[in-house]
């Protein structure tokens, strides 16, 4: 009897272990189920690009979750605030109402300025971020940080003219600074300009016009899904990667996850970067095939492609395919989460009916009137992610 308890005492403590282990794995993530996101900056934010892709990615590849995402953008922002406020008030009014558990902070493109670095222009904007930090720490000790350094100042492109074409430099220092600031507060900090100058590097090796922004500012489609995707990665974002392997005359059946809701433009970050690859691959291939047959590819008992017996052989991209019944889950969300960004911005600060479109100091009815536009677009949240539950999918070749 006393062997049998030490072995049940022993089989207890190896399921402790086993379980422990699969807690570290789950929790390298840096989001947690039922965390409220603030996503704070200036009109790189606003644009409300990045944030999308980042929560379309939660959406999609953590699907039993419930994870709240605010967008706090405003353009022309410094560190010490904007046409929406003093940093007191935008902090206030726009990040602590809302009790957030995470806030990234992307600053610094207007900084500086758009001139070629000094430094009392820099010691300001040092100055700013160290008080925005201090205070959020302050306020929400119980929050975790992200800052971002500057994206990319694209001078080729640039609506501004011969005169900045060192301010990528700028940023860049001034990106340096968010890192010593990071380590020195404890805080995670995503590198935003290297990913984005190393896509514009390979897609000018593709394309000469190759660019990542209209006016060298604010990043087009594909230059916010590797801003997301840099993002992602820095939080340990679980990487959806399900290859599916067929033969002539077997039918295979998975229930994937749903691939990352992008815009086809978007989907280009691939073919530039390699932060999204490293996040997001379904592939279908083949083997034993006769080499010069074609073979219809069938998923659900539909047609979906005809093929050579190379293509199957070296691999399809399952994004390729927009009339998939997972592609068409993906496109639903994306359509759910930019309609409830567009309300959240045309209620935030939009011309016509916006809450917080006022410089002056927040009042409590400012305040609980943009609280009560968050909760009543609790309704699209929720329906992105009952969208977003995994269906079996049969895969067979003829």
């Amino acid at each position: 009897m006393r062997r049998g308890i030490i072995l049940v005492v022993l089989a207890l403590f190896v399921l402790s272990l086993t379980a422990a282990r699969v807690g570290i794995t789950d929790d390298s993530f840096f989001l947690h189920d039922g965390d409220t996101v603030v996503f704070y900056g200036d009109s790189i934010t606003e644009q409300q690009m990045y944030g999308r892709d980042i929560e379309n990615y939660v959406i999609t590849h953590y699907p039993n979750w419930h994870i709240k995402f605010i967008n706090s953008g405003w353009g022309g922002d410094y560190v010490t605030g904007g046409g929406g406020g003093s940093i007191e008030t935008r902090l206030k009014r726009d990040v602590l109402p809302y009790k957030p558990t995470v806030v990234t902070i992307l600053l610094g493109m207007n900084d500086g300025e758009y001139h070629a670095y000094d430094e009392v222009t820099f010691q300001r904007f040092a100055e700013g971020l160290t008080h925005i930090v201090d205070e959020l720490k302050q306020t929400l000790p119980q929050a975790r940080l992200t800052l971002l350094t500057p994206s990319m100042f694209d001078k080729d492109v640039s609506v501004k003219g011969p005169a900045v074409s060192t301010y990528n430099d700028v940023l860049i220092r001034y990106g340096e600074f968010i890192k010593r600031l990071g380590i020195k507060r404890g805080i995670c900090v995503v590198n935003l300009n290297a990913p984005m100058v190393a896509a514009t590097l390979k897609g000018r090796q593709l394309d000469p016009h190759f660019a990542l922004s209209a006016d060298g500012i604010h990043p087009n489609e594909i230059g916010h899904t590797i801003i997301a995707a840099a993002v992602l990665s820095a939080w340990h974002a679980k990487p959806n990667i399900t290859d599916v392997t067929l033969e002539l005359g077997k039918s295979v059946t998975v229930t994937p996850l749903l691939l990352w809701p992008l815009l086809i433009s978007s989907t280009k970050a691939f073919a530039v970067s390699p932060l999204p690859g490293s996040l997001d691959v379904f592939r279908v291939h083949a083997t034993k095939l006769s080499a010069g047959e074609n073979y219809t590819l069938v998923l659900n008992g539909k047609d979906i492609a005809t093929l050579t017996s190379e293509q199957l052989t070296n691999g399809l991209d399952m994004r390729q395919y927009p009339q998939l019944p997972m592609n068409q889950q993906t496109q639903e969300i994306f359509q759910v989460t930019e309609e409830r960004t567009e309300k959240w911005h045309s209620f935030f600060k939009g011309e016509q009916v916006g809450i917080a479109a006022k410089s002056d100091l927040p009042t409590k009815a400012e305040i609980n009137a943009l609280l009560a536009i968050d909760r009543w677009l609790d309704v699209w949240r929720s329906k992105a992610y009952n969208i977003a539950q995994p269906k079996p999918q049969t895969f067979s070749l003829r």
